[in-house]
């Protein structure tokens, strides 16, 4: 499908571009991130580049305050969707056919981001596409029977195969014969597996990586620090902060607050904001430890919850009887 309008206020295939894809209504705050993160990269570097792009749905939000994100981009480009799909699957649809709807090199961000420094050293890598490691570790322990087990269901062999598992939150990607192929290869397999009821978008990026016999390269941790998932190690030198976790509690990470969230939705970017984006690498709550724990416990805990998954299946199995 092809971008139904396109707004452009200064073009150049040469200029490294950081790309946002944005999928967002008046119930969510997606919005809201993507303008922190766009506005953190606009304190570090004031003539970046920055493409966004949107679906046909968000742009019919983007009035009134919604609006005023666009004061922040150099490229708007608006995408047809199917209007039977919902956020979520919408979403992932931008993300992975982005490469078609943007001319020129780029660096795919991930809106749940904050910019710690200037990033236009990222040009230089010698490679096509790039990415970081998914929770900065080789494949092993839980966190891969996860990975297998959506492989699995997804008819995907990546994570059998191989021991690196990248994370799809921030690419760089070349203007390139072979990135264009990759993404119509991760597009065309995130599509075909819908049906599954798997929406995420890495299942699908790691195979499309190893169907094109392994064309990502591995990039240093700093360009996409995932701060919940192994990051701490890369925070000194962070490019990128990526502060979004799907571990249980809060998030320790302020500007994962939703009541800041709330905020920059009624009022906008103030002083409070911008002085957290000039500082993000401090920007943690009081309270917030580093837990260090003996082996034992951790091979405790990983055997509690499997215990406590296979009590809730039984009670299912039962419920239903």
């Amino acid at each position: 499908m092809q971008s139904n309008r396109v707004l452009v206020f200064l073009r150049s295939r040469k200029v490294l571009k950081y790309v946002y894809g944005l999928v967002s209504d008046e119930t969510d705050y997606y919005l809201e991130q993507a303008l922190m993160s766009i506005t953190s990269l606009k304190i570090r570097m004031p003539d970046a580049f920055i493409s966004l792009v949107i679906d046909d749905i968000t742009d019919k939000t983007l009035i009134g305050k919604r609006k005023n994100v666009l004061g922040f981009v150099n490229e708007l480009k608006v995408v047809n969707i199917a209007l039977q799909f919902n956020k979520k699957i919408r979403s992932r649809w931008l993300k992975t056919s982005i490469r078609k709807h943007i001319d020129g090199n780029f660096i795919f961000i991930d809106c749940d981001t904050v910019i710690c420094d200037d990033l236009s050293h990222i040009g230089n890598l010698d490679c096509d596409l790039g990415a970081v490691l998914d929770c900065h570790i080789l494949r092993h322990g839980s966190d891969a029977k996860i990975i297998q087990g959506n492989d699995k269901i997804l008819g995907f062999s990546a994570s059998f195969v191989s021991d690196k598992h990248f994370n799809s939150g921030v690419i760089f990607c070349r203007d390139t014969s072979i990135c264009h192929k990759f993404f119509d290869e991760w597009h065309g397999l995130w599509l075909s597996r819908m049906k599954s009821n798997i929406f995420i978008d890495q299942p699908s990026f790691n195979q499309a990586n190893l169907n094109l016999n392994n064309i990502i390269t591995e990039i240093d941790g700093i360009w996409n620090c995932q701060i919940s998932k192994g990051g701490i190690v890369f925070l000194c030198d962070a490019k990128i902060i990526h502060y979004f976790t799907s571990l249980p509690g809060k998030n320790p990470y302020l500007l994962a607050d939703f009541s800041l969230l709330h905020k920059i939705s009624e009022i906008g970017i103030d002083e409070e904001i911008i002085k957290y984006l000039s500082h993000p690498k401090r920007i943690f709550s009081l309270n917030t430890r580093i837990e260090v724990r003996k082996v034992r416990d951790i091979v405790r805990d990983t055997f509690i919850n499997y215990a406590d998954t296979f009590i809730k299946k039984i009670k299912v199995i039962f419920m239903n009887r």
